[in-house]
């Protein structure tokens, strides 16, 4: 029976204690690989086949992850109204 990421791959539920599959209780580690697999050319109905969770789960996980790349590229820009300090210098600077 192989493994991915932790998680058994033969059609068992990933919870078998509780019997559910369901996108919400799947580890971060878990979508972080789904993620890369994508960007890797796989596309999520492949993916969804294979280790459960549903296509548009995966693409929910896919958007989700480019939205926190481009907050983490804006928040760490320096900005000359902020005394070119980033947005996140600032916040950490706030009592």
């Amino acid at each position: 029976m192989a493994r991915f990421g932790g998680h058994l791959i033969s059609g068992e539920p990933w919870f078998p204690e509780e019997g559910v599959c369901c996108a919400e209780q799947l580890s971060a580690e878990f979508r972080r690989q789904m993620v890369e697999l994508v960007r890797a050319g796989r596309t999520p109905e492949e993916l969804a086949k294979e280790f459960q969770p549903s296509a548009q789960s995966i693409r929910t996980w896919v958007r989700q992850a480019d939205l926190d790349a481009l907050a983490a590229r804006l928040n760490n820009r320096p900005r000359k109204c902020l005394g070119y300090r980033t947005p996140a210098q600032c916040v950490a600077l706030t009592p």
